[in-house]
């Protein structure tokens, strides 16, 4: 899921098999396009918008990769816990959240089996991650964070959509050039069924947003083309200009009218949030 780890920065590890992906390459690109700071701001924006108050709460990113949004929900007050199954990814974690003289509980584990007692966190949240598993691999992953999760509680995953148009599109054809750079992901229609399989747990809502990250993040595909870093400038000036946008007084517009579009195209990311049974 090139956007989303783009931005993440992260080593993925896929315990399954031993298919690579091109990590010098993406590395390339991170630091060549200065990060992607709207997709963070649409990841955090849906966050916020499904938790409510966040003051206080104990919120885990399960995959935590660079840990960037978790660090905003720490500077709103959030009790924050990052899981990842790489060492060397929490110490650039704990890096940034020293940089901003924040705390976090860092844990170096798989999601598959994580070293916490049942109903632990208010919210069990990830992005990026779910679509590297296929199967009774998701199944199992949902099982594990439904089971930290506090009775009530909310588990949230981002995910890349299957029903995006756009996004498949711009997929298929790095991939047909050979420039695709991460390997082993499938996108998510939707996770209805494997929530029942991990529990009878129900999916709260299931819907579509970031189709303007689609259009912002077009220019950063295009980089990925041979001689394609002629589209890093525009990739930079939207992405400067969309993040402007959603920081002042017209960002609720931009984000409703982003909704819309979204549900009626597709989105780059299904964002699924899970309502944990009270099994009272």
């Amino acid at each position: 899921m090139m956007l989303l780890q783009l931005l993440k920065g992260e080593l993925m590890y896929n315990q399954s098999n031993n298919s690579t992906t091109n990590w010098q390459k993406v590395y390339e690109v991170i630091k060549e396009s200065g990060g992607w700071g709207y997709l963070s701001k649409i990841i955090v924006k849906c966050l916020c918008s499904e938790i409510g108050d966040i003051q206080n709460k104990k919120i885990i990113e399960v995959g935590s990769g660079s840990g960037r949004n978790s660090l905003e929900l720490a500077k709103k007050g959030a009790y924050v816990t990052l899981l990842d199954y790489a060492k060397d990814v929490l110490n650039v974690t704990k890096y940034y959240f020293k940089q901003n003289k924040l705390n976090a509980e860092y844990v170096n584990a798989s999601l598959f089996e994580m070293p916490f007692p049942d109903d632990t966190f208010g919210v069990v949240w990830n992005a990026g991650v779910m679509e590297h598993w296929v199967g009774s691999e998701q199944v199992n992953a949902l099982k594990e964070m439904i089971r930290i999760c506090k009775k009530e509680g909310v588990v949230i995953t981002l995910n890349p959509y299957a029903g995006s148009l756009l996004h498949k599109s711009g997929k298929w054809i790095l991939k047909k050039l050979g420039r695709y750079p991460f390997v082993n992901e499938i996108d998510v229609q939707t996770l209805e069924q494997q929530m029942k399989k991990a529990g009878g747990n129900i999916i709260k809502r299931e819907y579509s947003t970031g189709f303007f990250v689609l259009f912002v993040g077009a220019f950063l595909r295009l980089s990925l083309l041979p001689f394609g870093k002629i589209f890093l400038l525009p990739f930079k000036l939207l992405n400067s200009f969309f993040s402007y946008m959603d920081s002042n007084f017209l960002g609720r517009f931009f984000y409703r009218v982003d909704r819309y579009l979204s549900k009626l195209l597709g989105g780059y990311l299904l964002v699924s949030v899970i309502k944990k049974k009270n099994e009272r």
